[in-house]
């Protein structure tokens, strides 16, 4: 897939990089797909997908790579100052 803003594809694919959460059993009807090697980059799947249409979803995903946010810091143009969470206190407030 060459490069996309003078980056690597695969550079996004580093298993380095990969999130390393424990997964978590799912709901009926749903299983873990893998879009990375060595089952990384974990995405939910409706486990009633064919052999085919699992990989036609996959297939769709990793072109899309860049849209998707494993972390806050995947997401391209999210300000990580969006993202804290802040409690504002009055001034006559005491603290528990």
């Amino acid at each position: 897939e060459g490069c996309l803003s003078g980056q690597n594809v695969e550079d996004d694919w580093s298993e380095l990089k990969a999130p390393t959460d424990e997964l978590k059993p799912l709901p009926r009807g749903l299983r873990y797909a893998f879009l990375g090697h060595n089952s990384t980059y974990p995405v939910i799947v409706n486990d009633a997908l064919t052999p085919h249409e699992l990989e036609t979803l996959l297939v769709e995903l990793r072109k899309h790579r860049r849209a998707l946010g494993y972390s806050l810091d995947d997401i391209k143009g999210l300000s990580p100052t969006l993202c804290t969470h802040r409690i504002h206190l009055e001034n006559e407030s005491k603290g528990s």
